[in-house]
């Protein structure tokens, strides 16, 4: 994902001034001091995957997105110049025997704690006021007033910067944690590359002809309104589709019947339809698989009195639910299902899909 920042040839000079002199006062407190090289101030680097004793105008770079951070990090840089930043004090908080640190980087990762909380909170408001919608349609409860949680709203906790028996290797880890996330844009990448994996996650888990046109609503659509429609959204059930679904025929299904494969299939179309619901709401969209055909009634003879025709129909009734009539139990661990002459229809997994099953056929259970 590329920086908004738009690095210009006199800001390349102002970073490596300021590094310059930055690294250099690491150095001279480093000769003066070698017993306190391992309690100064570590940075991650991105490429090598290491953290590493001097800060390089590349690391910096990687870790600036816009203007705004860009100005922060210069000042940052610029207040370890200052006399006293570079005094070793303890971790506040911790036993004095424990971890040493700079009070430059103590008052850093202190200021950038607070940003940090300041974002996870109001983030987390803004999606604990969100509707929450069963696939696209209002429940008439936000998600903080039905106290649901996800992912998203774990990982918004209050952070606390420091904390008891703090060692160094975990107080770099934090540093480097705290350095990314009090970038001005963090949020903003992460959003972008959150609906870059949604699309990709259905993708994997769905045949593209039958998503095509989600996927297409979804690239096209303003990150806000796909947040909106993302966080309203109940479950993330999009991508853990039931397995075995995105086969395209019963050649190449693994089932123990045809019954199986037709009940993953219907599975798979409400999934399919689910989407579609959430994603493009106003559009009308034909099924996949289209419904039996059913023999067209035949008009009414206006001759024909209501009452013989009342007659009519609840005799055919009868006779359709005498020849509809199936009876339930297990059959190798699985819920199963017979006809009146005691032939196994179908096994299922619940008896939730089971009762899908006899629903869609119109059974009769005995």
């Amino acid at each position: 994902m590329q920086p908004k920042i738009r690095w210009r040839e006199s800001d390349k000079q102002e970073l490596r001034k300021v590094l310059k002199n930055f690294n250099a006062k690491l150095t001279r407190i480093e000769k003066k001091n070698p017993e306190n090289a391992k309690y100064l101030p570590k940075f991650w680097d991105k490429e090598k995957e290491v953290f590493t004793n001097r800060l390089s105008q590349k690391q910096m770079m990687d870790l600036i997105q816009t203007r705004k951070d860009f100005n922060n990090e210069i000042k940052a840089l610029r207040r370890f110049s200052e006399r006293g930043m570079e005094e070793i004090v303890p971790i506040p908080g911790v036993n004095k025997d424990n971890t040493f640190i700079t009070i430059w980087q103590k008052e850093d990762m202190e200021r950038r704690g607070k940003v940090v909380n300041r974002n996870r909170k109001r983030r987390l408001k803004t999606i604990l006021e969100t509707p929450v919608k069963d696939q696209g349609e209002d429940t008439g409860y936000t998600h903080g007033e039905a106290r649901m949680g996800n992912l998203q709203t774990q990982t918004l906790s209050k952070i606390d910067v420091f904390t008891p028996a703090m060692k160094l290797n975990s107080l770099r880890w934090k540093y480097k944690g705290l350095l990314y996330e009090s970038q001005h844009d963090y949020y903003g990448r992460r959003d972008e590359l959150l609906k870059e994996n949604y699309i990709k996650g259905i993708r994997t888990h769905y045949d593209y002809e039958n998503v095509k046109d989600i996927i297409k609503e979804i690239e096209k659509m303003p990150i806000n309104q796909f947040l909106e429609k993302f966080y309203s959204s109940d479950i993330n059930f999009e991508i853990s589709s039931p397995t075995g679904l995105l086969k395209t025929s019963k050649e190449e299904a693994d089932f123990d019947n045809e019954v199986d494969y037709d009940i993953q299939m219907e599975q798979y179309d409400a999934y399919v339809q689910a989407l579609k619901n959430i994603w493009m709401p106003k559009k009308k969209v034909k099924e996949k698989y289209p419904k039996k055909s059913t023999p067209k009634k035949k008009k009414q003879d206006k001759r024909q009195s209501p009452k013989k025709e009342n007659t009519t129909k609840k005799q055919s009734t009868n006779t359709d639910i005498s020849e509809n009539s199936v009876s339930v139990g297990m059959k190798d661990g699985y819920h199963a299902l017979f006809d009146n002459k005691g032939d196994l229809i179908g096994k299922f997994s619940t008896e939730d899909q089971m009762n899908q099953y006899i629903k869609k056929h119109k059974y009769k259970k005995l």
